[in-house]
């Protein structure tokens, strides 16, 4: 049952909890949790990403051992690592090491549920010929992977070895892919 302390800050002191009101907790693993694909987009770029909106999180705090409930404030994707590389915005430093030290969860509805669902059974279906649906861990990491590409693309033509990078980089995305394929082979 949520609760409220004398702040005004509301928290919940179990994550079980929240489950009897339908919402899913997941411990966000990285900042690339807190986006997703475009309407019925299938094809993982940095136009196609768009922030899970609007979406709620609880902060952990070890110390008291609660789950304080927040607003999660909706940046861009590329909004929120352009702050994170100036350094210049409190809460998105703070809310880097709290994704590092495994303090967020995000709230999941049933609604967010089941379009998460279809969009990895759009990715699926877009890649492979066979049924099936991309894992949500496995779309965190191509989606790091596209994005870190697309960055590097933009941002380091001319250095030298850009091509031999962006081999690496594809090869790296490609092997990503093979792997998810040969895992749902089984």
């Amino acid at each position: 049952m949520i609760q409220q302390d004398d702040n005004g800050s509301q928290y919940y002191e179990v994550l079980d909890e929240l489950k009897k009101d339908g919402t899913y907790p997941m411990k966000a693993t990285s900042l690339y949790c807190f986006f997703r694909l475009k309407g019925r987009t299938s094809i993982i770029n940095l136009d196609n990403v768009e922030p899970l909106i609007p979406l709620q999180y609880l902060l952990h705090s070890p110390k008291e051992n609660k789950f304080y409930l927040k607003d999660y404030k909706g940046y861009e994707i590329k909004e929120l690592f352009d702050t994170i590389y100036r350094g210049d915005d409190p809460f998105i430093n703070n809310l880097v090491q709290w994704v590092a030290d495994g303090n967020i969860y995000l709230l999941f509805t049933k609604a967010m549920v089941s379009d998460m669902t279809d969009m990895l059974t759009r990715i699926w279906d877009h890649r492979f010929s066979s049924k099936g649906k991309l894992e949500y861990n496995d779309f965190l990491r191509l989606l790091k992977g596209y994005i870190e590409f697309e960055d590097y693309k933009r941002d380091c033509k001319e250095l030298t070895g850009f091509k031999t990078v962006c081999n690496i980089f594809d090869d790296k995305i490609t092997s990503i892919w093979e792997e998810i394929h040969k895992k749902n082979k089984k």
